[in-house]
């Protein structure tokens, strides 16, 4: 492995050596961006920041959130285990650093959070066409995201 690689989160808690498998440098396609991704699992680590910047629909503010779970997978740049947690308005269970606030996706993870965020700006946007009607659905939606899973 060169020194350029770091070690895939994924394949070394499946135990693989260093050496087996490493992350190797992609470029995000219609950005200046160029995360790291595993060729074996198909799995992408986005340092700190560059997830949100990957796409203009992701959620800016990118924090662990509270209820959040420790351990699973470690950092790639050595900072001990990550914390998991669904991304906003997905089901994809991602990993971020503590440290470094890099995330780690499992293969596919990326499409369906680049999906859901397209999906929900569309929503916002028509919701904004339709004026008043618009802002009650909006108000509607968020009382019915208030009931929870109790609902």
């Amino acid at each position: 492995m060169s020194k350029q690689e770091i070690e895939c989160p994924r394949c070394k808690s499946e135990g693989r050596s260093r050496g087996q498998c490493g992350l190797k440098p992609r470029p995000v396609k219609g950005t200046a961006l160029v995360i790291d991704w595993c060729p074996r699992c198909r799995g992408i680590w986005f340092d700190g920041g560059e997830l949100e910047r990957s796409f203009e629909e992701a959620d800016q503010n990118l924090e662990i959130p509270p209820g959040s779970l420790a351990g699973g997978r470690s950092c790639p740049k050595g900072h001990g285990p990550m914390w998991t947690f669904l991304y906003p308005q997905t089901s994809a269970a991602i990993a971020m650093c503590g440290k470094c606030f890099g995330v780690w996706l499992e293969g596919g993870q990326f499409q369906e959070i680049r999906e859901a965020r397209t999906a929900l700006t569309r929503t916002l946007k028509q919701r904004q066409e339709e004026g008043i009607r618009g802002l009650i659905c909006d108000w509607i939606d968020e009382k019915i995201a208030d009931l929870g899973d109790g609902w």
